[in-house]
Order: C-alpha cells, then sequence, then structure tokens
C-alpha cells in the first residue's frame, strides 16, 4: 500500500510540474510592467478569487514600497482577473528604467509571492517608451504564461494578447579564447652517460724467496770420513727439501679436475629413462588410437 500512495503522489506531482507548466506559479502574479517614459504602471493577473489586501509592489533598494493595496481589494475571475495601477510621485520612487527587480509580497512575509527581474544578463530586455515587459499570452485562454518577453506596443489594462510582441535578441555568447598551439621545439634528454669502471687492481701473490743454507767454514780442522757422513745427511735432506718446492704434491683444485673429467654415468642414466617414458608414453598412445 505504501508502495502505491508514492506512486499515486509521484504521478500527481507530475502532472501537476509538467502537463500543467502555466500553473506552477502563484494564484495572483505579475503580469505586465511599464518601466519607462513619464509615468509607471503594472498589471497583476488573478487566477483565482483572492483577497489582495495589504500586499504590496516593492522594488530592491528602496526604503518604502512602491505601491501598497489597499483594505477591500479582491483580484479573480468574481470582480476583475486583470488590476491596473499608474504609478505617481518622484521617478525616484518608482521602477528603475535601465534594470530592477520587481516584487509582489504578501503583508508580513518575506518570500515574495511573484517576481521579475529585468535589464540585466540573462533577464528580460528593456522596452521602449512606448512598450512594456510582460507575460506571453496563452493562445487558448488568454491566460499569462510564465514566459517574460518584449512588446513595442503595451496592452495596459488588458490580457497580454492584445500588445505587439517584440521579442528579445538572443544573447551573443562570449567567444571563449582558445589557446593557440604553437611548434614548441621538444626538448631531447641528455643522455647520462655510464659511469666508468675502474678495474680494483687485484693482488698478486709472489713466492717468498727459498732461504739458501750458507756453509761455514770450519777452521783448520781436517774433516774426518764419519764427520763427512754425519754431514752428508743434512745436505741430501737439503735437496730433497728443494725438489719438494720444485715439484709441488697436487692441490685439491686440480684433483676436481681430474675428478670432472671422468665421464658422467648419472646423467646419462636419467636421460635414457626419460627416452624410455616417453617411447612407453607413444606406443601406449599409439595402441590406444588402433584399438579405437
Amino acid at each position: 500500500m505504501c508502495s502505491r500512495h508514492k506512486l499515486l503522489t509521484f504521478a500527481f506531482i507530475f502532472i501537476l510540474f509538467v502537463v500543467f507548466p502555466s500553473k506552477i506559479f502563484s494564484q495572483v502574479v505579475i503580469n505586465e510592467l511599464g518601466i519607462k517614459g513619464s509615468s509607471d504602471w503594472f498589471e497583476l493577473y488573478g487566477y483565482e478569487d483572492t483577497n489582495i489586501s495589504g500586499w504590496y509592489i516593492d522594488d530592491e533598494g528602496t526604503v518604502t514600497n512602491v505601491y501598497d493595496f489597499p483594505q477591500g481589494t479582491f483580484i479573480g475571475p468574481s470582480t476583475s482577473k486583470i488590476i491596473f495601477i499608474q504609478l505617481t510621485g518622484n521617478k525616484n520612487d518608482r521602477f528603475g528604467d535601465y534594470g530592477e527587480t520587481i516584487s509582489l509580497f504578501k503583508p508580513g512575509q518575506t518570500e515574495p509571492v511573484d517576481m521579475v527581474s529585468y535589464g540585466g544578463v540573462g533577464e528580460v530586455c528593456l522596452p521602449s517608451e512606448e512598450g512594456s515587459i510582460g507575460r506571453v499570452a496563452n493562445v487558448q485562454d488568454y491566460a499569462p504564461t510564465n514566459v517574460w518577453e518584449r512588446f513595442s506596443l503595451s496592452s495596459k489594462n488588458l490580457t497580454n494578447n492584445n500588445g505587439t510582441l517584440d521579442p528579445c535578441p538572443t544573447p551573443t555568447p562570449k567567444p571563449t579564447a582558445t589557446a593557440t598551439l604553437t611548434n614548441t621545439p621538444t626538448a631531447t634528454p641528455t643522455p647520462t652517460p655510464a659511469p666508468t669502471l675502474t678495474p680494483t687492481p687485484s693482488a698478486t701473490l709472489r713466492a717468498s724467496p727459498t732461504p739458501v743454507a750458507t756453509s761455514t767454514k770450519t777452521p783448520t780442522s781436517q774433516p774426518t770420513q764419519t764427520n763427512l757422513a754425519q754431514e752428508a745427511g743434512p745436505v741430501e735432506n737439503l735437496v730433497l727439501g728443494l725438489r719438494n718446492e720444485l715439484n709441488p704434491a697436487p692441490s685439491s683444485s686440480s684433483e676436481a679436475a681430474e675428478t670432472g673429467r671422468k665421464f658422467p654415468v648419472f646423467p646419462v642414466i636419467l636421460i635414457i629413462s626419460g627416452l624410455l617414458c616417453i617411447g612407453g608414453a607413444i606406443f601406449a598412445f599409439v595402441k590406444n588410437a588402433k584399438s579405437n
């Protein structure tokens, strides 16, 4: 049920604001303004019977109201749909000749019942002294619409279909400044030179000099055969030590090199096993294909 009520409410608002746009504004509206010449005037139009006692017309920036409606003032189909008011008094207390906002107020309220602005950008353009600005009349019942236009000949105290339309010119849009593209040379990035690697000197291992045994001369005593034999032992050991230095024992790196030269038995076994598996898979696939 709630959804149905919401749908009906939406449909009512749609019909009110779209199907009947001329009834959007108040039951009493400002209908036409004469703002040029020796005297100013305005019209109100009433869609419904309304007591407008105490209502007033005001413009922006004035201390006193432009016009106050006296007690006992009614507007509408039962009396008169149009009320025409000729303004008197000082011109400074009336409508501005070159632009202003005119509003209709109820007593004690700050929001206007109706208002119109003219003379500015996007507003109704200024009329001539013989003309006026007003709402365009509906062609069906001559009631005013919510469209304001300029009239070259006014229709004061009559419906606005009696006036001569002089539509305001369409404002010319200001040209938008477009940036002019010029062939600006594109800066070519300067390549950054790659850093030069300075080779680090490697340490060179130098063999330590082998100490040479120096023989000390034995004073005058004649060496005996036994002493020669005893001295032969150290000399022979010295010669063997020199041979060991000239023919060093094989290092662990050379042994690894000798081991690396052996035949790679294990990788060969893996390759042969892989080939056998692939061959078995191909044979099974061919056999299944033939059987199917």
